[in-house]
């Protein structure tokens, strides 16, 4: 399978913490592809399909523990996003204008690529607003 993962900058990711990491871990251990992008780095192309100047992702298990260097970036490369199986919405908040244009762009993503986060809960339900709720 291959993984794209939408993500804050990979140098600022807490390995010890970040589940972002955990999830681009285990599907690097379970032989899948690992590619990274920036929200900076979403277009739309011809045909109105979503691209991503996306990196294939090395990820180095075993400096996990050493606290060493986890992960190494490929030159990024322009790609469809539905050419992915999934497309992985990892980008911390703030609900600003860049974050709100990752999650419209993404709701432009044909099936059969599954995105995780549900683009369409992600509009209409702010996670830190969510509790106002009950």
């Amino acid at each position: 399978m291959r993984h794209l993962f939408i993500v804050d900058p990979l140098a600022r990711l807490v390995v010890t913490k970040d589940s972002s990491v955990l999830f681009m871990r285990e599907a690097a251990k379970r032989g899948h592809s690992v590619h990274c992008v920036y929200v900076e780095q979403l277009s739309i192309g011809e045909q109105g399909r979503v691209l991503a100047r996306a990196s294939e992702t090395r990820i180095d298990a075993s400096a996990f523990h050493a606290g060493g260097a986890w992960y190494s970036l490929a030159e990024p490369q322009s790609v469809a996003c539905d050419e992915f199986d999934v497309v992985w919405m990892r980008k911390d908040p703030p609900v600003d204008l860049a974050f709100m244009r990752t999650v419209q762009l993404l709701t432009l993503i044909p099936a059969p690529t599954v995105v995780v986060n549900d683009p369409n809960g992600l509009l209409a339900i702010e996670e830190k607003l969510l509790v106002l709720r009950f």
